[in-house]
């Protein structure tokens, strides 16, 4: 399998994490679990055949996606098909990044996956098709980051409020009141929800959940003899039937499951 990454220029670095391409991706199952980690997402497929997502409750009721789509901040794990011999391109926003690319509040598109013509009409099929028509990667990488350049509307000056909110918020190890986190950038409680629906699509609470969640997966990533316990507390959770409930929420299964059936990329868990 080819698999590439590319880190845009400023300024669209400071909003996108990276551009990725694959191509070749052969796995040995049919689906798998995608869990949240408070990011966006957007995939340019790059060959004909349509792409599934899975009811999570239900396998047989699907969505076929067959272009390009854009995940919205999903707060619960989504099941999408493992297709062989895929081929296609993507951007991985940063938490707060997809707001200057799109212009309207991100909540609008939380839990969504929705075709993304939607949201840039007839401009994403001359973007797939010059992507087609350029076989070098680096190349494509270049095509993609003009494209996003276009689209980029700059933010507003609250926008950075609401950065150094969530920067505070997931670097306090215990959390933060929402009270507190408001009063550190001088607005009020609600001002702040209603800034996070816009420019994060998550409210400040379950932001600080999903980020937690993230914490424990970062931590035990390369542990093969995990202590529970101790991840637990050094996540920040209560206790552990705590830390056990918050996990199997967002994941769908417990910790001792995830690690028997987790992949090379902690987001993402095979369905054999």
């Amino acid at each position: 399998m080819i698999y590439a990454v590319h880190h845009p220029a400023p300024p669209l670095r400071h909003f996108i994490e990276h551009l990725w391409f694959f191509e070749g991706y052969d796995p040995d199952h049919t689906m798998e679990r995608l869990l949240p980690d408070a990011t966006m997402e957007i995939v340019i497929n790059l060959r004909p055949e349509p792409k599934r997502l899975y009811h999570r409750d239900n396998f047989d009721d699907v969505q076929s996606f067959t272009k390009s789509w854009i995940s919205g901040k999903q707060t619960q794990y989504i099941v999408i098909e493992a297709a062989r011999a895929s081929s296609m391109m993507g951007v991985h926003f940063r938490p707060c990044g997809a707001y200057p690319f799109l212009g309207f509040g991100l909540s609008e598109l939380t839990d969504q996956v929705i075709s993304l013509d939607l949201v840039w009409g007839n401009r994403i099929y001359s973007l797939r098709e010059a992507l087609l028509d350029t076989p070098d990667v680096t190349n494509k990488f270049a095509v993609l980051e003009r494209f996003l350049g276009a689209q980029f509307r700059g933010h507003p000056r609250s926008f950075r409020s609401v950065e150094r909110a969530l920067h505070l918020m997931l670097r306090s190890p215990h959390g933060m009141a929402i009270r507190d986190l408001a009063d550190s950038i001088g607005i009020t409680q609600k001002h702040l929800i209603t800034q996070f629906d816009k420019f994060v699509g998550l409210k400040p609470k379950l932001c600080e959940r999903i980020g937690k969640f993230q914490g424990v997966l970062d931590m035990i990533e390369h542990q093969e003899r995990i202590d529970w316990a101790q991840v637990a507390l050094s996540c920040g959770y209560c206790d552990q039937s705590h830390f056990i409930k918050e996990f199997k929420a967002f994941s769908g299964i417990n910790p001792s499951r995830y690690i028997v059936d987790r992949s090379e990329y902690p987001n993402s868990v095979p369905i054999w």
